[in-house]
């Protein structure tokens, strides 16, 4: 599976590993990221993958000083950022028909699944 790439320009998590480096280097690195995320479901190692860290930036358009104009943003771990496409991807076609089924359920009429 091809890795869909996070976007170069957005900062990185506590991993301190940067999008770019995913970007370029996803054909020589996925053996190395399918090997530490196995290693992290084997041996149940915490790794900090649902760790982030909250920053904030400052609103464009608003005067500097005031908390109102700051926005909270959470950086994560570029690690999870790939975990999270690669679920998604693995997922992406069950949910989309778990969707028209519930889509068409409720279109007849009929109750919530969930």
């Amino acid at each position: 599976m091809r890795l869909k790439k996070p976007s170069p320009v957005r900062a990185c998590g506590e991993d301190g590993i940067p999008g770019e480096l995913i970007n370029y280097g996803a054909d020589t690195l996925a053996k190395d990221i399918c090997n530490i995320l196995n290693r992290v479901f084997s041996e149940l190692d915490d790794m900090k993958i649902n760790g982030g860290k909250v920053i904030t930036l400052q609103k464009p358009g608003k005067a500097k000083g005031s908390v109102t104009n700051l926005r909270p943003i959470t950086l994560l771990n570029t690690l999870r950022k790939v975990l999270s496409l690669i679920v998604l991807n693995r997922t992406k076609h069950d949910i989309n028909e778990f969707y028209l089924q519930v889509k068409a359920d409720l279109g007849k009429g009929g109750a919530h699944p969930i």
